[in-house]
């Protein structure tokens, strides 16, 4: 039973037509029809999410980074570099202090895989690529304490919970050599002695990465979360589902996937999810679900704050988010400007911060907190 339906996604005003995704074993698993998705539509990033900010990083010698990856709270923003150590921000973007250090030492990390900003609770907690602790830090980066795991933490993931305790998700390889084809919670509560460790194991359906020669290979997976909403949405390499974690009962449990349109069809697929919306990339295109309706459309993103310019929307703790370096974004805005056709107000706008930039400042980035 599939009927064609009309109607505004709740959180974008923008009119789709589509069929629903059909969940699927009465289990809660919301299973998208990649076959029976043909429309598209265009959808303005003020539709998607609001209160827009230009953070434009101050850009001293300490300030200054090469960008990786950036994480949020209502009043900061650390910056995860490729290589050195993170920067903290205030979201005016004014240089706070570095985060820890890169080292051996205590409250020192390598290689970091995820970062937390608990802005209520004043620490910052870091994830390592690989390691066996999870790592505290104040709200002026200085190192408070460390979490130690049972086991080694390979590429762990870290999600808020209400009271204050975190969901940690990594991947766990029986042979580091061979395969992944399990993953690990962890649930830390950073203000219990040892961090009040609980454990849990599960098997993960297609979670294999493979090398050239078809060996599955360990280090090859990642896990894709963006702590967008309460409940810890989470992929993994290789897997066509996303999950959801239950702190309670301490499980994983599929929640969203993907049906092929062939045997042919072998895209990777990765998923966010959006406090309304899900958003599922596949072949080089965006196909945008409404939660409560399952509807579901290919997507184009315009980012109408800057003039109307392509973007594909990146999101991270709640916000959706673009960066670049000054020249970059100087020469995406002439482009917005030669097409023409902006109102006077919005052209006089982009044409002053045009003027404004210069080649050596520090990295921009605009963000917007997505909409409920």
């Amino acid at each position: 039973m599939t009927t064609i339906v009309a109607m505004a996604l709740a959180s974008c005003g923008a009119e789709i037509r589509g069929k629903r995704a059909t969940a699927v074993n009465g289990k809660g698993v919301t299973v998208l029809d990649r076959s029976k998705v043909t429309d598209s539509i265009d959808v303005k990033l003020s539709e998607l999410a609001g209160s827009f900010e230009l953070i434009r990083f101050e850009s001293g010698e300490q300030a200054m980074f090469q960008f990786w990856w950036p994480y949020f709270s209502e009043h900061y923003v650390c910056i995860k570099q490729s290589q050195g150590p993170l920067k903290l921000f205030d979201t005016k973007g004014r240089f706070i202090h570095d985060v820890g250090a890169v080292g051996h030492g205590p409250g020192e990390y390598v290689g970091v895989y995820d970062v937390l900003i608990d802005e209520t609770r004043g620490r910052i907690c870091v994830a390592p690529f690989v390691g066996s602790d999870v790592l505290v830090y104040d709200m002026k980066g200085r190192y408070q304490k460390s979490i130690r795991l049972r086991d080694r933490i390979n590429k762990g993931r870290l999600h808020p919970q209400a009271d204050g305790s975190l969901t940690l998700v990594h991947l766990c390889f029986g042979d580091m050599g061979d395969q992944a084809t399990q993953f690990t919670t962890a649930s830390i509560n950073p203000d219990k002695a040892e961090g009040g460790v609980r454990y849990s194991f599960q098997k993960a359906l297609a979670t294999r990465a493979r090398n050239e020669q078809g060996q599955t290979v360990g280090f090859n997976n990642e896990i894709f979360a963006y702590s967008n909403t309460p409940a810890m949405a989470f992929q993994l390499t290789s897997s066509d589902t996303l999950y959801h974690f239950d702190p309670k009962a301490q499980r994983a449990a599929p929640y969203f996937t993907i049906k092929r349109r062939g045997e042919s069809d072998k895209d990777f697929v990765l998923y966010n999810e959006l406090p309304g919306h899900l958003l599922t990339s596949v072949d080089g295109k965006l196909i945008l679900t409404e939660k409560k309706t399952g509807l579901s459309a290919y997507a184009r993103f315009r980012n109408d704050y800057l003039g109307g310019m392509e973007m594909y929307p990146m999101t991270q703790d709640g916000y959706v988010w673009k960066e670049w370096a000054p020249e970059e974004l100087r020469d995406e805005l002439k482009q917005v400007l030669d097409r023409g056709g902006l109102p006077a107000k919005d052209e006089s706008r982009l044409r002053q911060l045009i003027s404004s930039l210069k080649d050596e400042d520090n990295d921009i980035i605009l963000r917007a907190r997505l909409k409920n």
